[in-house]
Parts: C-alpha cells; sequence; structure tokens
C-alpha cells in the first residue's frame, strides 16, 4: 500500500473547511434516488462557484446519527466535504464527442 499512496488518511475530509453530511428521510418514496439527484445539483453548483468537493460514503454512518443528532428515521447518504481545491490548476478531462455517446433504439447504433 505504501507505493500506491493509499492511507486510511482522509485529508479531504480533515482538511476541508466545511463537511455536508446528506441524510434522507427514508420514509419517503424514492428517497434514495431523489437524495442522489439532489447531490448532483449540490456539487454541480459548487463546481461552478469554483468550489471543489467529492462524494465520500463511509462504510459505517451509525456514529454520524448520534454525533450530529440525525433522527432514527434518516439514513446518511454520503459526505461531502467542500472548499477550495488545493491543485493549482485541476485538468478538466476530454470530453467525447456527442456522436460518440448518444445513440438510437440500440447500444451502438449511432444517430448521427
Amino acid at each position: 500500500m505504501e507505493d500506491s499512496k493509499i492511507t486510511p488518511e482522509k485529508r479531504f475530509l480533515t482538511e476541508a473547511p466545511f463537511l455536508i453530511v446528506v441524510a434522507a428521510l427514508t420514509t419517503m418514496p424514492y428517497w434514495l434516488e431523489s437524495t442522489w439527484i439532489s447531490i448532483a445539483y449540490v456539487i454541480l453548483t459548487a463546481e461552478e462557484k469554483g468550489l471543489s468537493s467529492l462524494t465520500y460514503t463511509p462504510g459505517e454512518t451509525g456514529f454520524l446519527n448520534s454525533l450530529i443528532d440525525i433522527p432514527k428515521d434518516h439514513s446518511v447518504v454520503t459526505i461531502l466535504p467542500l472548499g477550495f481545491s488545493n491543485e493549482k490548476e485541476l485538468s478538466k478531462p476530454k470530453r467525447r464527442d456527442i456522436t460518440q455517446i448518444v445513440f438510437k433504439n440500440r447500444f451502438g447504433e449511432r444517430v448521427f
């Protein structure tokens, strides 16, 4: 693990100025799907404002329920660290052309 630089330390959590704990009311219909859609909007809005974030889902989330008084009928979905990136310049991945990713009727059947 030392060569891969993978460690149990989560600096993106401990050094972030803000942590957003996202919890959802599990008695609502489609609660998980709706919550992930909301998470996507939060991340997109943060990026639009020049902030950085990512989703982190710890294996065990019960400690958060007691730590920040989350009701028992809610479930923690993810933690979003939020802040400015410490990287000088974030490289944006090259986007594929729409003709490579949009298909008609069947996967692989080109629209264009």
